[in-house]
């Protein structure tokens, strides 16, 4: 949960306490306020996702300043999040920040559980996530090579 849902939902509770402890004079007590918020996607959520499809065919590109078109189009995304912050914090949301490693890490957790998929060598890809699944043993490293002390354990 954000901070800002936190902030809303903190509001309805003092909101929904103020109506139970308000005496109506025997009228019948209102119902308390109830809010329902669906997640959304991020802001350059899509974008994030469209740059990183085409990343191969921008990276080739290259421009007269040295930098390759991947480089330019994420600086502008960049910018684009920098002048969101500074639009939410001129309309009185001084905490809420758009930051572009959230975005990031939010686009790349979303093609590990597997929501998303770059498009780019598919098969390759499909075959490494089996593979790794397959292997999953709980530490961070992929798999256990043959001969090793931890796979002699396991296979007794």
């Amino acid at each position: 949960m954000s901070r800002t849902d936190k902030k809303i939902s903190e509001e309805i509770k003092k909101r929904n306490d103020a109506l139970k402890n308000k005496n109506n004079d025997g009228q019948a007590e209102s119902k308390p306020l109830e809010l329902t918020i669906d997640k959304g996607t991020i802001f350059g959520e899509k974008e994030m996702q469209r740059l990183l499809s085409k990343k191969d065919e921008l990276v080739k590109q290259k421009t007269k300043d040295g930098r390759n078109q991947y480089q330019i189009e994420i600086q502008k995304l960049k910018d684009k999040l920098k002048a969101k912050s500074k639009e939410a914090k001129a309309q009185g949301f001084k905490s809420l920040k758009f930051k572009f490693s959230d975005l990031l890490n939010h686009v790349k957790k979303q093609e590990r559980e597997g929501k998303f998929d770059r498009g780019a060598e598919e098969k390759n890809k499909n075959a490494l996530r089996k593979k790794m699944l397959d292997k999953q043993d709980g530490s961070k490293r992929g798999g256990v090579h043959p001969g090793t002390k931890q796979d002699k354990s396991t296979s007794c």
